[in-house]
């Protein structure tokens, strides 16, 4: 975790990285994906036959690489209860979540190929709101089974000798109607019944809003609804007396604002510079909070809510999609313990009760230890100053390999005409101890411990 001291802007912030100080696991599992039936995620983003980019399964070869690129170790599908069998036999239905067509060329065994070509593990969603037992125990079975079974059988006969194993599975989606947030009564009640067999409870919140710094600042409610969360399972297992510790399923988290980019005509977001250091800012949440978290699908990965977005022609890579590439393949192993002395942002928040119950630094910072190196992730969210940080824990002389993904307006955005966001990629040989953070900008700082 970080802890934190409040000081007045004009002094001079500070990091304090302590190696000793090692915490918690982060599992690779924070760093998954999400596919789903809506807009142009799966049709023309995961799965374009016929187009030049794609493979002989139809499958963008663009998109497979950049799921390779995030190291994603899991993706989740909601979209569990989808076709099997010969295409031209699978009806089109009308799509009720988001009003539309299900094509049905796109289904389980077809999910389950992308996975293995990836090189990723599937996570299903059973229908326990419109579906029945049977239902799911059906597509378990098909999924599962190695018996000479009915499901088990229907899924030889198209082709699938061998079980698909799926590991995880959640029970239902969004059952509660509002989205599951962590910190409602609904969450403590399922908790206190069903603690003694919940392997994960599940979270979704989204963030955003027009405004930059309650965009940025957004994400923290996450943290404190995870610490929430977590004190609600403790709670529960406390009451059912039960040693066994469940963890925080975040299945879907995101930035996304419904009015800017709706549902039902694909929620093609265009993301901004304000977005990035929002994304950068969920991110270090994770990092953070990674005691309490088994999984954290960022929702969703292609066109729709989503780092990159494709054209028939190319794959664009959004704002947000460079921090969250750089916590991926670098912010991994065991959070580092971290103390920050920084200013605050005072103004308002979205949620409301975000500045009610915790500071808003300028600054938000985490730090995670991996193969004898340290990684230090900073996002400075202020849109007019930089700030020079005195950096304790990095010796002088030293050579601190600097990513920095940084923008000139919080309403930038990248296009397939115009990319203004990427990495910067340079060497800081430390001769004093501070380090000047620039406006708008997302950095992380690597060095050998």
């Amino acid at each position: 975790m970080t802890t934190f001291t409040r000081i007045p802007d004009d002094a001079r912030p500070s990091i304090s990285v302590d190696p000793d100080r090692v915490l918690s696991e982060i599992k690779p599992e924070i760093y998954p994906g999400f596919t789903e039936h809506m807009g142009r995620c799966v049709y023309g983003g995961l799965y374009d036959p016929g187009n030049p980019l794609s493979d002989e399964n139809g499958f963008r070869k663009d998109v497979i690489k950049v799921f390779q690129d995030l190291r994603c170790p899991v993706v989740r599908y909601p979209g569990g209860n989808f076709g099997v069998g010969p295409k031209d036999q699978r009806p089109s239905r009308p799509e009720l979540a988001w009003d539309g067509i299900e094509q049905n060329q796109f289904g389980t065994d077809e999910f389950m190929k992308w996975c293995d070509v990836v090189g990723t593990q599937p996570y299903l969603a059973l229908n326990m709101g419109t579906g029945t037992l049977d239902e799911a125990l059906g597509l378990l079975e098909y999924c599962n089974g190695d018996k000479n079974t009915y499901w088990a059988n229907l899924r030889r006969k198209n082709g699938h000798e061998k079980p698909y194993n799926v590991k995880y599975w959640a029970l239902g989606n969004e059952v509660y109607g509002e989205r599951q947030t962590g910190y409602s009564d609904w969450d403590r009640y399922v908790l206190q019944e069903c603690i003694k067999w919940t392997d994960m409870h599940s979270i979704h919140i989204y963030t955003a809003d027009t405004s930059h710094p309650p965009n940025a600042t957004a994400p923290r409610s996450a943290e404190r609804v995870i610490e929430i969360t977590a004190s609600l399972i403790d709670l529960a297992r406390i009451c059912a007396g039960t040693e066994a510790r469940a963890s925080i399923c975040f299945d879907e988290w995101n930035i996304w604002d419904p009015i800017r980019a709706p549902g039902n005509t694909g929620a093609e977001e265009l993301y901004t510079v304000s977005d990035m250091l929002a994304m950068a800012a969920w991110c270090n949440v994770f990092i953070r909070q990674s005691a309490y978290l088994g999984m954290a699908n960022i929702a969703q990965n292609v066109n729709v809510i989503a780092p990159v977005m494709t054209t028939p022609t190319r794959l664009v890579k959004q704002t947000t999609y460079y921090p969250f590439f750089l916590f991926a393949n670098y912010m991994r192993g065991r959070t580092l313990g971290v103390h920050m002395r920084s200013g605050v942002y005072e103004g308002r928040s979205n949620p409301a009760w975000v500045r009610t119950t915790m500071d808003m630094p300028w600054l938000d910072v985490s730090a995670a230890v991996e193969d004898g190196h340290i990684n230090l992730a900073v996002a400075n969210i202020s849109e007019e100053r930089d700030w020079e940080v005195e950096i304790k824990g990095v010796s002088k002389g030293a050579e601190v390999k600097v990513f920095e993904v940084k923008g000139e307006k919080v309403d930038d955005v990248n296009s397939e005409e115009k990319r203004t966001v990427g990495i910067e990629e340079k060497v800081w040989t430390v001769a004093g101890e501070t380090y000047l953070f620039k406006r708008l900008s997302f950095t992380l700082l690597r060095w050998k411990l």
